[in-house]
């Protein structure tokens, strides 16, 4: 065990995100009745939806929805797998910006609560509506379940430490405690590694696929912002996130920004050039193949 795991306390925190998401689907037992009866097949299932995009469009419900979920996929982004389950990783030099980023946006969730709640019946009303004759009252949530719904428990806790161990254990039973938290401590150490190399290796693979498409083939579209931008998130992630140091996740970093420095410094000169697109995936797949990809 060397020295930089059993300080990773000290380098960085758990952060429990937790929340309560209104559902938006449920099962029709009618219809799935119907369905086994005509298939012969009791395994077979049918839910049906409410306030869905395809047949309510742009409806108030929704966006809360896809923003409450934003904030959510907001935290994931800032910080990195653990092996405990609901907690993720954060470096301790980020407590202070990511609780600032977080509670921001989901101040943001909240100010759209109390519309919701004053318009909620009329909500109800209009997508019963488009959903026709089968739709009922009891399948939404009552006007007085709404607020919990779009609630948030963001949480900053410590790592497991030998400085936090009780004073009155017996040799045993404290061996048996360091044990354990040098074993959770070094899980948390590969977790993050393996996360992050998953986090670069992903987009360069997908960059890779979208470069061999020849420019002006007919049929495709080509966003070469997001595909640079994609790479370049990945590299500051892994720079950011990256609390035991690794060897390797700094490695890769530097060859992604190497090659995005080198040959992918805008994603409107990849839009429009064929060299240039041939030479970014050359780079790309060089650093895949490194990693016996």
């Amino acid at each position: 065990m060397t020295n930089n795991t059993l300080n990773l306390s000290d380098k960085a925190v758990l952060v429990q995100l937790s929340r309560k998401r209104m559902r938006t689907s449920y099962r029709d037992d009618e219809v799935e009745g119907n369905i086994r009866f005509q298939y012969n097949d009791e395994s077979l299932t049918a839910f049906a939806h409410i306030f869905q995009n395809k047949i309510n469009p742009n409806n108030p419900v929704r966006k809360a929805l896809q923003q409450y979920d934003a904030v959510y996929a907001l935290n994931k982004s800032h910080t990195s797998e653990s092996h405990i389950r609901g907690m993720r990783i954060l470096p301790s030099n980020k407590v202070f910006d990511h609780m600032e980023m977080m509670n921001k946006a989901m101040e943001q969730v909240a100010k759209q609560v109390p519309d919701l709640v004053d318009r909620w019946d009329e909500l109800v009303n209009h997508d019963m509506r488009c959903r026709g004759s089968r739709a009922r009252l009891q399948d939404y949530p009552t006007v007085h379940q709404v607020p919990d719904m779009f609630k948030f428990d963001l949480r900053i806790l410590p790592l497991p430490s030998h400085d936090a161990m009780p004073l009155n254990l017996s040799p045993e039973v404290r061996g048996m405690l360091q044990d354990s938290i040098e074993s959770a401590v070094a899980d948390v150490e590969t977790n993050v590694r393996a996360d992050l190399l998953k986090r670069m290796l992903q987009p360069i693979q997908k960059a890779v696929e979208r470069l061999a498409v020849p420019v002006g083939q007919k049929g495709t579209r080509f966003h070469g912002d997001a595909l640079v931008n994609n790479l370049r998130d990945a590299v500051q992630q892994a720079k950011d996130l990256n609390i035991s140091d690794d060897p390797d996740v700094q490695a890769l970093a530097n060859q992604l920004s190497s090659a995005l420095e080198a040959h992918m410094p805008s994603g409107d000169a990849l839009k429009h050039s064929q060299t240039g697109r041939d030479k970014a995936k050359d780079e790309l797949q060089a650093i895949l193949d490194k990693m016996g990809i």
